[in-house]
């Protein structure tokens, strides 16, 4: 839990795609796989371990795909926040780099359009640190 991996905006879409995960510590130690460390991984990204472990994403509701940490996680481009829910939500669009906040409207736009729009899970006053 300690890892800044676990800090990065890509880190659902690295978690949630492939079907196996290894982890490795430092000097290649092995830590263990995805399945074996789901209920650690769930509680630190904020996650359900089962779409982690393979269940349809779609079926999840817009609060369990994009947890309230989402906010927390590090990018390098502000708009990267936006771009790397795209996955998560089943959502095509062209990436802007530039659009900044915009793409933080847009992307809520879609994700009303998902329906249930009770949750919002990105603050465009969102401000990069990384």
């Amino acid at each position: 839990s300690a890892s800044k991996w676990f800090t990065w905006g890509w880190t659902l879409q690295e978690l949630t795609g492939p079907s196996e995960v290894v982890f490795f510590a430092n000097g290649w130690t092995r830590i263990g796989t995805k399945h074996g460390l789901s209920s650690i991984i769930s509680r630190i990204t904020g996650m359900p371990a089962r779409f982690l472990l393979g269940d349809v994403l779609r079926q999840a509701s817009v609060a369990q795909r994009c947890p309230g940490r989402q906010r927390d996680r590090q990018t390098t481009k502000v708009e990267d926040i936006a771009y790397c829910l795209l996955g998560i939500f089943d959502i095509r669009k062209p990436l802007i780099y530039g659009e900044r906040e915009k793409a933080f409207r847009w992307l809520q736009e879609e994700i009303k359009s998902i329906g249930r729009p009770e949750y919002l899970c990105l603050d465009a006053s969102h401000d990069s640190g990384r």
